[in-house]
């Protein structure tokens, strides 16, 4: 995998002036509770490891962002009607404040936050 990252991140300077990237985002979908942490330390080293090669002259390495997608969740979330009756979040609402956040390093933040990508009725 670290050589086709790295054929990635060459096709990517070809067609920006020789210029690699300053961030990447990885966006990781279908992933389930137990495989999290398989991705978080397998994957992302690879990443790294790929990065490390061909960045290795460079003044600063660019900043990787992992976003883990998980659909099928148990957790509700309701927000209150003018007559104080729960409903169901509108599209697009985020729940980030007060949720399960762990600090695992001062350069690793790891936070989850929720998203209704429709409305429901």
């Amino acid at each position: 995998m670290i050589e086709s990252i790295k054929s990635a991140i060459k096709a990517f300077a070809e067609h920006h002036r020789g210029e690699f990237p300053t961030n990447f985002i990885i966006y990781r979908d279908g992933v389930g509770d137990a495989q999290r942490d398989q991705v978080l330390s397998i994957e992302i080293p690879q990443f790294q490891k790929a990065i490390g090669d061909l960045y290795n002259k460079a003044a600063e390495k660019p900043q990787i962002t992992v976003v883990v997608v998980n659909k099928r969740i148990s957790q509700r979330f309701f927000v209150l009607d003018a007559q104080g009756r729960p409903q169901n979040p509108p599209s697009g609402c985020i729940i980030d404040k007060q949720l399960v956040e762990k600090q695992d390093s001062a350069s690793s933040k790891k936070f989850d936050f929720f998203m209704t990508p429709a409305s429901t009725t």
